[in-house]
């Protein structure tokens, strides 16, 4: 798989997900890690992912003191054979960009199918954005421990 094409799949791939594991780092340099529903732009040759949390949860207060994180998307499969998914590593940090916020909360909605409603619980929170430095895509489907490996800028 050439490397343009890689990224149109692991593009694809991350529209085609809902939810992250994300890991940060404790207060106490312990590992951390929270699933959390996310949304991603399919056409964003970054990777960035976006998510809206309570500021007081146990992870957003971590990677407020600590933004490298790493996270995982994966596909849930019944057989090692099938395993395939993403792992970045980068830093995540809280967006106060009103405009990137109404995008991102519109969109959100849609994707999800929320409803109007959820606005209310939307607007109590946090909105984290996650950019990564280092990406992996691994996919047993092509061979044991198929994977590819490349840094963004």
């Amino acid at each position: 798989m050439g490397e343009e094409n890689e990224r149109e799949v692991l593009c694809r791939f991350l529209g085609q997900h809902s939810t992250l594991t994300l890991s940060t780092v404790g207060e106490d340099g312990s590992a951390y890690v929270s699933p959390l529903f996310y949304f991603t732009d399919p056409e964003d040759p970054a990777f960035s992912l976006y998510w809206f949390s309570d500021a007081d949860s146990c992870h957003s207060r971590n990677l407020e003191r600590d933004a490298r994180v790493a996270v995982a998307v994966y596909e849930e499969v019944e057989a090692w054979r099938e395993i395939h998914g993403v792992q970045m590593i980068g830093a995540a940090f809280s967006m106060d960009d009103r405009e990137l916020r109404r995008t991102v909360t519109r969109r959100y909605i849609e994707r999800f199918h929320l409803g109007n409603i959820f606005r209310v619980a939307l607007k109590a929170s946090t909105l984290y954005g996650f950019r990564p430095s280092r990406v992996r895509y691994m996919d047993n489907r092509q061979g044991f421990g198929y994977k590819r490996e490349f840094d963004l800028p």
